[in-house]
């Protein structure tokens, strides 16, 4: 988990309740697994192995034989966990941020939305690419996800034309270096064959706007 301000645990409970629909879901799924973790329970422990190494343990094939994980399906279920953020909390939010009135939620006020928009396109180019993350994608409104984060970029613009203007404008002249790394990637990329020129624009744009 990748996060800037210190609550990637937290994130991480946060996603997969999304993906899993409720917490409570997600504390039924993990309650034969105590032991393994800090805290009284696997959640509220934010997910904290007892031992530190057990996770590098569990990714080292050699050592933990048949309990091995392949880090690239974790990354498949990442990725899926913040698609679902997206489509659900992504326009809920945008709602809330244009109605500019005080107390309502912005993307940067939703951690585990932060997350999703900045992370999301990282998980899949680590993703092994499952049959479900190729289904999921075939299906993933991309457009309307890249205009929900061009609005709410673009209503939290400076408010003097001007200045907004050379926001804008600032912001489209990263877009080419950014192009070219988002190709480098595609490149590489283990589902590149479901992924079309709409994710490297929308991908681009919103590096763009976080300039």
């Amino acid at each position: 988990m990748l996060t800037n301000n210190g609550n990637s645990r937290e994130v991480l409970v946060d996603l997969l309740a999304v993906e899993m629909r409720s917490l409570g879901a997600l504390h039924a799924a993990l309650s034969g697994l105590h032991s393994l973790f800090n805290g009284p329970s696997p959640v509220e422990s934010d997910l904290r192995f007892c031992h530190a190494s057990f996770a590098e343990f569990l990714s080292n094939r050699d050592r933990s034989l048949e309990f091995y994980i392949d880090k690239s399906h974790g990354h498949d279920y990442l990725a899926l966990c913040c698609l679902s953020v997206l489509e659900v909390e992504g326009p809920k939010v945008l709602r809330q941020s244009l109605a500019h009135k005080p107390g309502n939620q912005t993307i940067a006020s939703v951690p585990v939305l932060e997350y999703a928009y900045s992370y999301w396109a990282h998980h899949l180019t680590l993703a092994c690419g499952t049959p479900q993350v190729l289904s999921r994608l075939d299906i993933f409104n991309v457009y309307s996800t890249f205009l929900t984060r061009f609005q709410y970029s673009a209503s939290n613009a400076p408010a003097y034309a001007g200045i907004r203007s050379f926001f804008i404008s600032r912001s489209f002249w990263s877009l080419g270096d950014f192009l070219l790394q988002t190709f480098t990637i595609q490149a590489h990329f283990k589902v590149r064959g479901t992924i079309s020129c709409a994710f490297i624009i929308y991908n681009a744009v919103c590096f763009a706007f976080s300039e």
